[in-house]
């Protein structure tokens, strides 16, 4: 198995990629926000994909090891021209997309804007389907109040503590918040790029009525499969918006994780890893919403959705 990092010019930006296998259909993993990363969320899911499909995973700018822009603002435009740009400059021309949180927000972003580009989406626990926000109208105003999150994301970088307790927020499973994890997310917290890059997003995405972008009335006119991938225990974006969206979906399937939070990628990447390999050797779909499965080993009733709901 070929395994190789390397950094590649987009737009004038030092951009870090992570490649590995070499044969199979090309995967491109997207991390999500706030202090996110390739080493973080995708690092034990890479090398359990690479022995079957081409993996490409890019630090976004602003996060990892790829430097914010110098003269562009980051936003969900700036990021969805950049990941075409990205797989335009690696002769990519038509890939599976799988994206956590912002990362997934920024697949079905790429699909709207360059839809021949993506040959199905995978989106794990994903942003930009539910335009409510914590707070509301309060948050759009600390969110336009100058460097707010620029602060609260420093406070971070200087407690640990705080940094063990969000992990904890966004992993349900304890005994995964191990100190090597503690450790990787406090050095990403730390970066001067993280607190930019998400301040600056995040602002751009709350509005005074709710969330800039929110894909659910868009979702029918997707054409490609579509994996939604939801943990039972999230914080953040709770199952039933999936099951939603996935009601929505042409040809959309819903695989849901019990007893797993948030940050999915971290606390079962296994299980994440042979979610994607299943979504990348299905073709095409037969017909829509081909079902619920749940991870935990056993078959049960149908789903409230119309669809055989198969617990696997």
């Amino acid at each position: 198995m070929r395994t190789h990092q390397h950094s590649i010019q987009i737009w004038g930006i030092p951009t870090h990629v992570h490649v590995s296998g070499g044969q199979g259909p090309t995967v491109l993993l997207l991390h999500g926000g706030i202090c996110d990363s390739t080493a973080l969320s995708w690092r034990g899911v890479i090398p359990l994909l690479a022995g079957t499909c081409r993996v490409i995973a890019v630090d976004l700018p602003g996060f990892g090891r790829t430097p914010m822009p110098a003269d562009k603002k980051v936003n969900i435009e700036f990021y969805t021209g950049f990941v075409a740009e990205l797989m335009d400059r690696m002769n990519i021309d038509r890939a599976t997309i799988a994206g956590i949180s912002m990362g997934g927000m920024i697949a079905l972003s790429l699909y709207f804007e360059h839809p021949d580009m993506v040959e199905r989406l995978v989106l794990i626990n994903s942003a930009g389907l539910d335009g409510d926000f914590p707070l509301r109208r309060l948050g759009y105003v600390l969110t336009r109040v100058p460097s707010f999150y620029e602060w609260m994301i420093r406070r971070l970088a200087r407690d640990r503590s705080a940094v063990e307790r969000m992990v904890g927020v966004m992993i349900h499973d304890k005994s995964r918040v191990t100190p090597g994890l503690i450790d990787r997310t406090y050095a990403s917290v730390s970066r001067r790029n993280t607190v930019r890059a998400f301040a600056e997003f995040v602002q751009d995405q709350v509005q005074f009525d709710g969330l800039k972008t929110n894909y659910m009335s868009r979702l029918p006119k997707i054409s490609v499969p579509v994996t939604v991938i939801a943990s039972e225990r999230d914080r953040f974006y709770p199952l039933q918006i999936m099951e939603r969206a996935v009601k929505r979906l042409r040809y959309g399937t819903l695989r849901v994780i019990r007893d797993c939070g948030h940050w999915a990628t971290v606390e079962h990447p296994d299980r994440i890893a042979s979610l994607i390999i299943e979504a990348v050797s299905q073709g095409c779909y037969t017909g829509p919403h081909a079902g619920t499965k749940h991870h935990n080993g056993k078959y049960g009733k149908h789903s409230p959705l119309g669809a055989i709901g198969q617990l696997a």
